[in-house]
């Protein structure tokens, strides 16, 4: 299994890598999030319902958002509130464990 994951790591560019969320941060609602990559840039500004379930039941991390750590995004799709996110989750989807069977299950919206 680790090599399957090995060789599709490679087989990815960096902007192929650069693409994939990481990352998504969830309201307190449960009902929207934004996806952001391992650098944390935003790389989708509304999640489809697949990936925010997927998220929700499948992520490998999760955490409240902390404005005083530096783990939170760089920037905000327009529909996100201005100030403090308090009550907001971010579940990780992937990490450095993950499978290639793992990603391949990854909605990428």
């Amino acid at each position: 299994m680790l090599a399957s994951t090995a060789h599709l790591r490679a087989s990815l560019t960096d902007a192929q890598r650069d693409s994939l969320p990481h990352v998504v941060l969830v309201n307190p609602q449960r009902t929207r999030g934004a996806a952001y990559n391992s650098r944390r840039a935003l790389v989708v500004h509304d999640v489809s319902v697949e990936l925010l379930r997927f998220a929700i039941t499948r992520h490998v991390q999760v955490a409240y958002w902390e404005p005083g750590l530096d783990r939170g995004p760089k920037e905000r799709p327009a529909w996100m509130p201005k100030g403090d996110l308090d009550d907001w989750q971010l579940y990780w989807v992937r990490d450095e464990l993950s499978s290639a069977e793992d990603l391949v299950r990854l909605p990428l919206r």
